[in-house]
Parts: structure tokens; C-alpha cells; sequence
């Protein structure tokens, strides 16, 4: 299952989020997205963990919880907004 963590600190690491979140189950993937031009973390993080039940355990104990000095945030990850290529307006009458 899928979580996101946000307003994470800057210098937290790939490594220190997986043990955070290992401490309830395990963690198969974690991306940390950085900025292109910096190479600076976007503040925020996507976790994979194996199993729904210890990812909603992660969740529950890890929302809210100060890390580095920030009150981080634990959910599920939002669906991607479907865009159109083309913007809709509507017809002018003549």
C-alpha cells in the first residue's frame, strides 16, 4: 500500500524514512523527489509498504509525530487529475 509523508524536513534521508516507517512493517520502496535545477528534497516522500494493515498502522502512529523540528503529515497519496490536452469553453452563441 501506498503512503505519502509531507512537510518532511530537508535533511532527512531516503535510509532515515524507511526506518520510520519499517518500525511498523515492511517497507518495499521509498522515493524521495528532488528538485531538478537544486537537487533539494520537494519536502515530501512516497512510501511503499508490503502489507494495508501495517500501512495504516504507519499511518495512524506516524501523523502528526515531529520529526526534525516539523509536524509531519501521513496519508494516502491523492489520485493524479486527469487532464484534457485541450482547454473546454463553451460555445458562443451567434
Amino acid at each position: 500500500m501506498n503512503l505519502y509523508a509531507g512537510n518532511l524536513p530537508e535533511n532527512l534521508t531516503e535510509t532515515e524514512i524507511a526506518a520510520m516507517f519499517t518500525e511498523f512493517g515492511r517497507v518495499v520502496h521509498t522515493e524521495l523527489p528532488r528538485d531538478e535545477r537544486t537537487g533539494k528534497p520537494k519536502g515530501f516522500a512516497l512510501i511503499l509498504m508490503a502489507d494495508k494493515g501495517e500501512a495504516e498502522r504507519a499511518k495512524t502512529a506516524l501523523d502528526g509525530r515531529r520529526v526534525g523540528g516539523k509536524e509531519i503529515e501521513v496519508r494516502l497519496p491523492r489520485p493524479k487529475k486527469t487532464r484534457t490536452r485541450y482547454k473546454l469553453r463553451p460555445r458562443q452563441k451567434p
